[in-house]
């Protein structure tokens, strides 16, 4: 079961970076509305008509399509390893949970209009996802279990900074697709300067929205 487990890790991990790179394919070429209103078909037929945006829409449907299998396969087969792998009590419901948020919410913003911060959120989700696939694939692959008394224990101060590290990495995710569905990514024509000040004019909101993600991202380093 176990060689299984570690089988759909890493079919799990390339199919959910594959989603990522499908979904920032979508953004980027305009091809959300590629399906119309319709999910989970598209144009309300199992194999529409080819168009570009139709097909780079649909084809990110099916890879995630795929990808929730992967996962549904992964979380079955690694479930009776939780006993030996204490994290996947943690991580397996974490990868459930994200994945089902993930594709919700991209089925309502499919259906519904949303704003650049719901869908912003969206592509934090899938960050999140992602990272507990591959944590699950990197616990399955360590073949002896540390034990406690093997593991030097982690100071303080760095296990603060680590968590810091973390959230604030999140934090310029967040901002940087914010910024890009916001359609705010030009607004700073310049760099490292924006718009060749240090402070710009933030009378226009995209002007402020790149700007704070340059910040973040500087804060980040």
């Amino acid at each position: 079961m176990k060689r299984a487990a570690k089988g759909f890790a890493v079919a799990a991990t390339i199919g959910m970076f594959l989603v990522l790179l499908m979904g920032a394919t979508v953004t980027n070429t305009g091809s959300s509305e590629g399906c119309g209103k319709s999910w989970p078909l598209c144009h309300g037929e199992f194999i529409p008509e080819y168009a570009f945006e139709t097909m780079v829409e649909y084809s990110h449907r099916l890879v995630t399509g795929v990808e929730g299998l992967l996962i549904l396969g992964l979380a079955i087969t690694a479930f009776p390893q939780r006993r030996r792998y204490p994290e996947l009590k943690a991580l397996l419901p974490l990868m459930i949970f994200t994945l089902l948020l993930q594709s919700g919410m991209g089925a309502w913003a499919v259906l519904y209009p949303q704003t650049p911060a719901v869908m912003a959120t969206h592509f934090g989700i899938s960050l999140v996802c992602f990272a507990s696939v591959y944590l699950v694939m990197r616990v399955l692959w360590v073949e002896v279990p540390a034990s406690a008394a093997a593991v030097r224990a982690v100071p303080p101060g760095y296990a603060r900074l680590a968590w810091g590290v973390l959230l604030w990495s999140i934090i310029v995710a967040y901002v940087g697709a914010y910024m890009r569905h916001s359609g705010a990514e030009l607004a700073c024509y310049t760099w490292p300067l924006c718009n060749g000040s240090l402070l710009p004019d933030f009378s226009n909101s995209g002007v402020g929205v790149a700007w704070g993600h340059r910040l973040v991202a500087l804060i980040a380093m």
